[in-house]
């Protein structure tokens, strides 16, 4: 029992060492060895404090001669080092609750040295004095521990990188600032990488980037009513978090073919334009979703960008409006309440019409089309 603590105590003292001089592996191996040492105390403790071997240990002939006093003792003095060394661990590793535990631990050990100590005193019982050392010795070092403030042990272990140490007082100024966590944790980096390795990070960090700001058509299905989960009849700032991702410029709802002076948000992804959402006039309610890009797909199957011989044969029997405010022509999905809108003038129309207001058949079948509005 005592060799298995003294190799344990040994790995510790050792990671602290690769810990605090920045040795790669130090964080590992001292995460292991107190570990290790906590979880030995808290199962073991009541052996090692009586000195028990394993045999003896398994014996149960062994606690009829072992007062039960010492082996709920024992019990008490290993969950109390054991909470003690995590507590330790915590505060090395800077991880919340380091100070919670060494409080608690070092409370319990305070009053086990002060019962021992009476009992010394009181018996001169040998078994009570090397306790008490033991316990005092343990606490002391918690003490120790204890008192050091994190920011110490950060200045101690980041003498070398003062980067890191600024980045540390900013983020213990305000721990919840999402921009003072990614700080740190770039500093961190930076202090216990090498050169090369950091690159690699940044790379690393360039790339989930790209993946957090990317956009996915895949998830934008055009339906009626819909582009993916944003309705025509809510409000944008619903989808306002959703779309952070998208540059966004305002422009006259006119050139959607909207009069009455209204506004259209319109959103670009890689400077390409994506969709615009049209609302009510003085409203925030959509009133149109206006689709603009070739990578979304309807219910139909129709996209923009496609000929008009493409749409004709998804549509057989289609007829062609103009626009009589725009001037330009349109093809109506009835099922789906689609207007596919081809930015024609009179140099390249679709049909032939004998007056504005009547449907053609498609004639001209090369244009294409411009972007689909969805109401």
């Amino acid at each position: 029992m005592n060799t298995t603590v003294r190799v344990l105590s040994v790995n510790a003292w050792i990671a602290v060492i690769f810990e605090f001089f920045l040795i790669p592996g130090g964080g590992v191996l001292l995460v292991l060895s107190m570990s290790f040492l906590a979880i030995y105390y808290i199962l073991f403790g009541f052996a090692y404090f009586n000195k028990l071997d394993f045999k003896q240990m398994v014996n149960p002939d062994t606690y009829d001669t072992l007062p039960q006093t010492k082996v709920f003792a024992g019990v008490g003095l290993g969950i109390a080092f054991g909470v003690v060394c995590t507590g330790i661990l915590f505060k090395l590793q800077f991880w919340p609750g380091g100070d919670v535990h060494l409080r608690t631990g070092l409370i319990l050990l305070t009053m086990f040295l002060i019962f021992n100590v009476y009992k010394y005193f009181k018996t001169k019982s040998k078994y009570n004095r090397e306790i008490s050392l033991r316990v005092l010795l343990f606490t002391a070092l918690g003490f120790v521990i204890f008192s050091i403030s994190s920011l110490s042990l950060v200045k101690t272990q980041f003498r070398n990188h003062p980067q890191y140490i600024q980045a540390y007082e900013l983020h213990e100024e305000d721990p919840t600032d999402p921009i003072l966590i990614e700080n740190l944790d770039l500093e961190y980096h930076r202090a216990t990488l090498t050169k090369e390795d950091f690159e690699n990070y940044l790379k690393y960090l360039e790339l989930e980037a790209a993946k957090k700001t990317a956009f996915s058509f895949l998830d934008y299905p055009i339906s009626k009513g819909r582009a993916g989960n944003i309705k025509v009849g809510t409000s944008i700032r619903d989808y306002e978090k959703q779309l952070k991702s998208l540059k966004k410029r305002e422009t006259d709802a006119y050139q959607f073919g909207y009069d009455g002076g209204g506004v259209a948000q319109v959103y670009f992804y890689k400077d390409e334009p994506v969709f615009a959402l049209i609302p009510a006039l003085e409203t925030d309610s959509i009133l149109a979703i206006i689709v603009m890009n070739e990578n979304f797909q309807t219910v139909s199957s129709v996209r923009v960008g496609m000929k008009v011989q493409e749409v004709s044969s998804l549509y057989p029997n289609v007829k062609v409006q103009i626009n009589e405010l725009m001037e330009w022509e349109e093809i109506y999905d009835q099922k789906n309440d689609f207007q596919l809108v081809f930015k024609t003038t009179d140099e390249d129309r679709i049909g032939v019409y004998a007056e504005y207001k009547e449907g053609s058949a498609p004639i001209n079948l090369t244009s294409k089309l411009e972007w689909i509005m969805i109401r």
